[in-house]
């Protein structure tokens, strides 16, 4: 990642393909920045390191309250 856009800075739902966020790099070195959509609209398996919207997290049985 760089701090300038690229789409593969998009992340969607791994089970629908809907956007959730864009992400890059900080310009300042402080690590990630989410610069378009939003960390609270999804929901984030750090098991298998793959996102979903809350919809199908739900579906699939995920306790979305703690997101």
């Amino acid at each position: 990642m760089s701090n300038e856009y690229n789409p593969d800075d998009d992340f969607h739902c791994f089970r629908c393909g809907k956007y959730l966020f864009t992400e890059i790099e900080a310009p300042t070195d402080t690590g990630l920045k989410c610069v378009k959509g939003s960390y609270d609209n999804c929901y984030y398996d750090g098991i298998k390191d793959i996102f979903f919207c809350i919809d199908c997290a739900k579906k699939l049985g995920y306790n979305t309250e703690d997101t």
